[in-house]
């Protein structure tokens, strides 16, 4: 598709567009540019394909591996976001879960393949809530939420810190 400026544009879902300048005499590479906005930092979309050591002697998944599957897609996002765990928890910080939520609608069978999306629901002063959906092909089959927090080496709460809202922009954050 061509914008106006006789562009063309490419959807790439999750409010992110790449433009690449139709007359340019700019090397392709340098052509081709992607937007970002708010949003498209606070969701984030994995794969994952069941191995046989999750699934209960029914076949299915084992309920306790969802939790396993957020934890990835959680630590996946904070990545995609410019970020990394282990720096973050060498400042003496920690991420730990306080609540968490998990709506199991049908379920998922060895070797199946999962996408997990994960979005950032909430940040406040105390927490962040992030919102989960587990898929086969284009079907919920998962639909989960984890409320979490931060807190010291002793236990104590903490603000969140801005590595941790927004990892890009923030000049204390650790880079991966």
């Amino acid at each position: 598709m061509m914008d106006k400026n006789g562009a063309i544009v490419f959807d790439c879902g999750m409010n992110s567009r790449i433009i690449e300048p139709f007359n340019s005499r700019i090397p392709k590479f340098a052509r081709v540019l992607m937007t970002y906005n708010a949003a498209m930092n606070s969701e984030h979309t994995i794969e994952l394909r069941v191995r046989y050591d999750e699934c209960d002697p029914m076949g299915f998944v084992h309920h306790a591996n969802y939790m396993k599957y957020f934890e990835i897609a959680r630590t996946d996002l904070y990545r995609a976001r410019g970020g990394n765990y282990r720096e973050f928890e060498a400042t003496g910080l920690f991420v730990v879960v306080v609540k968490i939520e998990c709506k199991y609608q049908m379920p998922a069978r060895y070797d199946d393949s999962l996408t997990i999306t994960v979005k950032i629901d909430k940040i406040t002063e105390a927490k962040i809530v992030q919102s989960y959906i587990v898929k086969r092909d284009e079907q919920n089959i998962v639909c989960g939420s984890v409320t979490l927090a931060v807190i010291d080496r002793d236990g104590k709460l903490q603000r969140i810190p801005d590595s941790l809202r927004n990892p890009l922009t923030s000049p204390e954050s650790p880079q991966s």
